[in-house]
């Protein structure tokens, strides 16, 4: 076996980078931003978030024109004029695409990444030959940048945990101080440019002449035949029991076995597309009844999947999720149809009408963020007017005394909106602007949408298993304050973190004396026991009632609230001990109630002993 020579590496790199010089570029641009991202810290987001979106650009970037560049090489008659055209037409929507983040990343645009990052990649599979009838060639080409990638994960992988190693050696053994970060930033050169520049070096240059070509790997066809053909039938038994098990309970299915349907069909899908060459040939008996009855075979899984989603839509309306798998339903069923019907039966369909879903599920007016906001709206209006909420267009603040059930969707749809930026949509519902209602009390403060939605609304806030949410109080003392520790004996910084109605003990050596200090979340009691003895024990109930009181009267944030020090300190005392809690910070869970409980909190605890 012959290995090459450095030499040839470095022409095989060079001639890589001349042929896909743009697609290359991205990658590095991408990778060295995502780099630089590892040396921000939390307090740098805005800064991140920028960055953040030229990653997102560039990964976009890199399949678009990866996929021009192959077309212009398969369509060798282009003038210089078209093929800059296409390279500035993919340049300015990489721009638009760029400009439309704007704003605040929210799901919604990681989302739409996700799915556009998709539909990219489907059309790598295809772009090449647009307008050409080369199904041959189309699946050669395909094979081989199939199995290069999975080549190039297992090769980026190998050489990742060789190199992490040797990092590990140089840290440990030589004593030569690694930054943990570099093990991140080694994966990201590894996944952005290592494993990009090793899959473009090995795309076919002369495609037209992979129609002739008739090879299919024998290992290909091994895993296919022995691997994947066989998890496909046990999927579908599985799922055919379990339409049987429908029928005799007469049920309606499970929302989940959805996303089972669509992961069997996708796996039956590209099962059929690996063996395609090899489908017909009398030697392949399995393969060819496969092939043959797959398609037959979904058609009642299609039936199960359109009973699941469409009792989900018909109850609770339209979301993204709920979105993809209808139009993936409706996919499906259209490309079994295709097939069984279809004398060409050309597999560059499946890539060709995937890819174009994806684009329209990603901006317009069918897109899945603007049907799934409709369908939302349109609920949560049903919703309000029977609950007599909304009347005659406007909102009447309820008296909280409402169904259940309907609290719990008209809570989960205005969350909902709050994820997905969509409460504009609510503006003629409400006399006030949404920058009136949702303005802070304090400069920069924070604003819990849903809870200033919801209370405008009259509906009480819950979560989706009908449970009330609690409110929540953030307070911290003012920096410049310091503790007055004269008079007392000792201080030591007390922590408190608790869940529910956990107590935990903090053990103390104060002199002679050891002290512990436990705090009882369930009645807001703090008790100090020395030798098994209760020195003293005070409730911070009225101290917490104080403190929120104070914050309202001040107009400061529920969750930035700053306070003087001495609002932030309790004094208890008698007899044996006197105590005093400067809390540096602390924040309280309020219930329906009006009862605080500390969930967390730092503080100071000073001690002094009388007798």
């Amino acid at each position: 076996m012959k290995f090459p020579s450095l030499q040839s590496l470095v022409k095989n790199a060079l001639s890589t980078l001349l042929r896909f010089p743009l697609p290359i570029a991205a990658s590095f641009i991408g990778t060295a931003v995502a780099i630089y991202l590892t040396r921000l810290d939390y307090q740098q987001k805005e800064l991140t978030e920028q960055l953040g979106k030229i990653v997102m650009v560039c990964s976009l970037a890199l399949p678009l024109l990866f996929s021009i560049h192959i077309f212009i090489e398969n369509n060798v008659g282009l003038s210089q004029q078209k093929k800059i055209g296409m390279f500035s037409v993919a340049i300015i929507l990489l721009a638009l695409y760029y400009v439309s983040l704007s704003g605040k990343l929210e799901a919604t645009e990681f989302i739409r990444f996700f799915v556009l990052n998709i539909g990219l990649h489907l059309l790598v599979a295809y772009a090449a030959f647009i307008g050409k009838q080369q199904i041959s060639a189309y699946w050669q080409f395909n094979k081989t940048l199939f199995l290069r990638f999975l080549t190039s994960v297992f090769y980026s992988g190998v050489l990742y945990l060789g190199l992490t190693l040797a990092m590990l050696a140089v840290d440990n053994l030589l004593g030569v101080k690694i930054n943990e970060k570099w093990y991140l930033r080694l994966w990201i050169f590894m996944a952005g440019i290592f494993n990009t520049w090793f899959l473009l070096a090995a795309v076919p240059k002369d495609i037209s002449a992979l129609e002739e070509n008739n090879e299919y790997p024998k290992g290909l066809k091994i895993f296919t035949q022995f691997v994947l053909l066989p998890l496909v039938t046990l999927y579908l038994a599985i799922l055919y029991a379990y339409s049987g098990k429908i029928l005799v309970l007469w049920s309606l299915p499970k929302g989940w076995v959805s996303y089972l349907v669509l992961g069997f069909s996708i796996l039956g899908i590209l099962s059929i597309l690996l063996i395609y060459p090899i489908r017909e040939k009398q030697e392949n008996s399995w393969i060819k009844v496969f092939s043959r009855w797959f398609y037959r075979a979904l058609f009642p899984l299609i039936i199960l999947l359109g009973v699941a989603i469409g009792k989900r839509v018909m109850e609770y309306g339209i979301t993204e999720n709920r979105y993809f798998i209808l139009i993936l339903a409706m996919w499906l069923t259209s490309v079994a149809i295709y097939f069984l019907v279809s004398k060409n039966k050309n597999i560059k369909l499946i890539p060709i009408t995937l890819s174009v879903l994806a684009f329209i599920s990603c901006f317009g007016p069918l897109s899945a963020f603007s049907v799934s906001l409709r369908s939302q709206v349109k609920q949560l209006e049903n919703l309000l007017t029977d609950t007599r909420i909304l009347v005659n267009g406007k909102i009447q603040k309820g008296t909280g005394k409402i169904d259940k059930e309907k609290s719990v969707q008209i809570n989960s749809i205005i969350k909902y909106l709050n994820k997905t930026d969509g409460y504009n949509t609510l503006q003629p519902w409400f006399d006030k602007s949404m920058e009136e209602l949702f303005k802070p009390k304090e400069i920069d403060g924070y604003v819990n949408k849903p809870t200033v939605i919801l209370s405008a609304m009259g509906v009480k806030e819950i979560d989706e298993w009908g449970n009330e949410d609690r409110n929540n109080f953030y307070a911290s003392a003012n920096y410049q304050n310091v503790v007055e520790i004269s008079g007392y004996d000792y201080i030591v910084s007390y922590n408190v973190n608790y869940n529910n109605t956990v107590s935990a003990l903090n053990g103390y050596k104060l002199g002679t004396d050891s002290i512990t200090v436990n705090y009882r979340q369930k009645n807001n009691v703090f008790t100090i026991v020395s030798n098994s003895n209760t020195l003293i024990a005070f409730s911070l109930k009225e101290f917490l009632s104080g403190v929120k009181n104070y914050s309202d009267s001040m107009n400061l944030s529920n969750y930035n609230a700053q306070l003087p020090m001495e609002k932030m300190s309790f004094l208890a005392q008698n007899d044996s001990v006197m105590v005093k809690i400067a809390f540096k910070n602390f924040s309280c869970d309020i219930d329906s109630t009006n009862a605080y409980a500390i969930s967390y909190g730092d503080a100071d605890l000073l001690y002094k002993k009388k007798r």
